[in-house]
């Protein structure tokens, strides 16, 4: 279990706040308890409640810790206040903290704010820190931390007795990893976490451009330690990496404390909190933007992403309709929208039966992957939603001012649902699959596979010698598509996919991305008890599955390079 001694860069650490006059200066965490056996909080089920709230990447840590540990609503639930304060702010006579509504009800308290909580715990606390996440107790009803760097900690240690075996076994915060994860954290809290709010909140502009040079500078020393442990993962034969370099391919608590803050930057913190000098999606940060993107496909940590709120509670203050400009605007290509709920008007059918769906603005792209202008996507469920189609389109070499190009050509009518849905291919769905081949792709360079519309995918395009890919998913869109440049055989190291493998039992089976690397084709059979299905292809074959399906690329054995438009 950690120590109190590693609080260094918490939110209840006052030196490391500014002293300088008009600084921002955050408040100490009044409540840092821990769960441990024999004290007043031990750890049982059924017994402890995270309160969170969807805006505040505070809270995100906590989520994103809870998800990676699949540690079970039994053992501690969580629920979310509404978006918005009730009364004033911090300081003032009718402070009370985050708000509960009728959508957003407090099921432990039935608690109207965050103070109603404080208060249940000491009648006398008055207007001091109503802050989220909250560790509350059920059983006491007291308040067990208030700290969010206490709360990663216990969540992450304190309770894996209850916890299966994958969740016993991940360590974030590993023995020999601390020292170089608290020393990240002395660069990540003060001049990131904390620092946005530095910048936010200073009161002399003197004061809030050097705060901003500070956030700024933090910033390159991320992205270059980034480029380093990128460097030692290829060196070691290694995909994967984060922020501590010896953490193999691993996660630790450096990334889980570093994502929230800046998967928020450009739409929460460019815009409403002016740290303005330049956007993390503006190429200057290659290695945090990769590392970022990696992070959100993880299916844990994109299900605890709620970034639209996040992005309509940061810039609230900042004029009607500022919150879904800030999101039209700044907002990564591949972040996905599924905390912005929309009606959807079409068959259900093809997004799994009663499944909540919503509507989709656009296509996106994600680093040269282009996404598909499908109508509405859905979260996962224990619904099968089989959908894997073989359209068979058209290469037609032409010439034009820009050299050799190649025009892609849907014929339309010939198209295969294999075993797919039980009903014909919705005909809208059809719509948009033409719509973006003709518009996304309309145009790409022959001899090299790129062009401004769309780029050759690097993990799509397998060099000589690929290995296997482990078996994983791709994202919560419900499209990826697969265009052979050429015929794709069986030496070629086609993909596979388990049909039917993109609900929550399945995905409950690998238990995320932990052990995905270490299945084999037949294992992942009898894991799944489906048959993979092999994507042979022909060159003009465009494959497109369900994103949420298992899936895998066998190794390229052949003496060709395999291009894929993905």
């Amino acid at each position: 279990m950690a120590e109190a001694k590693a609080f260094a860069g918490g939110a209840g650490d006052p030196s490391l706040a500014p002293t300088q006059a008009g600084a921002f200066k955050r408040g100490a965490s009044n409540f840092q308890n821990w769960i441990t056996p024999g004290t007043a909080f031990p750890p049982e089920p059924d017994r402890y409640h995270l309160y969170i709230n969807y805006t505040c990447g505070w809270c995100h840590r906590a989520l994103i810790i809870h998800a990676l540990k699949n540690i079970p609503q039994s053992v501690v639930s969580i629920s979310s206040t509404a978006n918005y304060f009730w009364g004033g702010g911090l300081g003032s006579d009718d402070y009370s903290g985050w708000a509960f509504d009728a959508e957003n009800p407090d099921p432990v308290l039935n608690a109207k704010h965050t103070r109603d909580i404080y208060l249940t715990d000491s009648p006398d606390y008055g207007r001091r820190q109503l802050s989220v996440p909250i560790l509350f107790d059920k059983k006491t009803r007291k308040i067990v931390s208030n700290d969010n760097i206490q709360i990663g900690y216990i969540l992450n240690s304190c309770l894996n007795d209850l916890l299966d075996e994958e969740g016993k076994k991940l360590d974030l915060y590993p023995e020999p990893l601390r020292p170089q994860i608290d020393e990240l954290n002395t660069l990540i809290y003060p001049n990131i976490n904390d620092g946005v709010y530095r910048v936010a909140f200073a009161k002399e502009p003197d004061l809030k451009e050097q705060m901003r040079q500070n956030v700024f500078k933090a910033l390159a020393e991320v992205e270059a330690i980034l480029e380093k442990s990128k460097a030692k993962a290829a060196a070691e034969g290694r995909e994967k990496y984060g922020l501590v370099a010896d953490s193999g391919d691993g996660l630790s608590l450096a990334d889980v404390r570093a994502f929230p803050h800046l998967i928020r930057f450009d739409t929460c913190y460019f815009t409403a909190f002016k740290c303005n000098i330049r956007r993390l999606n503006s190429g200057e940060y290659p290695h945090i933007m990769e590392w970022l993107q990696r992070m959100y496909m993880m299916p844990e940590v994109q299900q605890t992403c709620k970034i639209y709120l996040a992005c309509m509670g940061y810039n609230r203050d900042h004029g009607d309709g500022a919150g879904e400009r800030a999101w039209k605007e700044e907002r990564y290509e591949w972040l996905d929208q599924g905390s912005k709920p929309r009606g959807c008007a079409q068959d259900a059918s093809i997004c799994g039966g009663d499944a909540k769906i919503a509507r989709r603005p656009k296509s996106q792209r994600i680093r040269g992957r282009a996404k598909l202008a499908v109508p509405c996507f859905a979260p996962i469920s224990a619904t099968p939603r089989r959908l894997i189609i073989v359209l068979q389109v058209e290469l037609a070499a032409i010439s034009s001012s820009k050299g050799p190009q190649t025009a892609i050509n849907v014929r339309r009518r010939e198209f295969e649902a294999e075993g797919a849905v039980a009903q014909p291919v919705h005909a809208d769905t059809m719509h948009g699959v033409t719509r973006f081949l003709q518009s996304d792709i309309a145009l790409h360079d022959a001899g090299t596979g790129k062009s401004d519309d769309l780029s050759e995918d690097e993990d799509a395009a397998d060099d000589l010698g690929r290995v296997v890919q482990a078996v994983a998913t791709d994202t919560a869109l419900i499209f990826t598509s697969l265009l052979a440049l050429q015929a794709v055989d069986e030496s070629m190291g086609p993909t596979h996919v388990w049909p039917g493998t993109n609900t929550v039992e399945h995905h409950a089976t690998l238990w995320g991305s932990h052990i995905t690397g270490k299945l084999s084709v037949r294992d992942a059979d009898k894991a799944f008890q489906v048959d993979h299905r092999k994507m042979t292809l022909e060159c003009g074959d465009l494959v497109l599955y369900d994103s949420r399906t298992m899936h895998c690329g066998g190794p390229n054995n052949s003496d060709r390079r395999r291009s894929v438009f993905c």
